[in-house]
């Protein structure tokens, strides 16, 4: 955003889906509170988190919910990260079976849980993050969250680092 706006031609500016910060309007709204309040009550944007929100896209069905990516990349300032579900171990063929209904945010900056739209995200921190979600790193991401985990873990653990090798030498590491 690069102008002052009013608040009609703020919500023709904005696009459905998008996921912004209070923050990020200062000096480009007049009266930020007023319009957002404005918005809120009209149910045209959905407070997602704190100082975050988001101007839902419509479909058929109602009102879509925020992108999990746009959530966390709005609220981390960036777009260093990897999410994972728990449930992406169990396409490991290790032993794990368990679903669960929160995702794990791999970041170099930011740990704890936190909640974005009603969704739990548990943030990690790790220096070493590939640019997408491998294989050997999701065997990686398991070994190192399996205590968090309602699996056996001594036969996961074992099923895991024995994967975890064949990949490595299959790919020459």
């Amino acid at each position: 955003m690069d102008k002052v706006f009013g608040e009609a031609s703020f919500l023709e500016y904005l696009q459905p889906g998008c996921v912004f910060r209070r923050s990020d309007l200062i000096g480009r709204l007049n009266g930020i509170d007023r319009v957002l309040g404005r918005l809120l009550a009209a149910q045209l944007v959905v407070r997602v988190g704190r100082g975050m929100y988001h101007y839902p896209k419509l479909s058929r069905f109602g009102v879509l919910p925020a992108d999990p990516e746009e959530l966390v990349r709005v609220f981390l300032g960036n777009a260093d990260f990897l999410l994972v579900s728990p449930n992406d171990f169990n396409g490991l063929s290790v032993g794990t079976t368990q679903l669960y209904n929160h995702v794990l945010v791999y970041n170099r900056k930011r740990r704890g849980r936190v909640i974005l739209d009603g969704r739990e995200f548990e943030f990690l921190v790790r220096s070493d993050l590939p640019d997408r979600v491998t294989p050997l790193f999701l065997l990686e991401a398991l070994l190192g969250y399996l205590d968090n985990l309602a699996e056996d873990r001594v036969a996961v653990r074992s099923r895991a680092q024995e994967r975890l090798r064949e990949l490595k030498k299959d790919s020459g590491g």
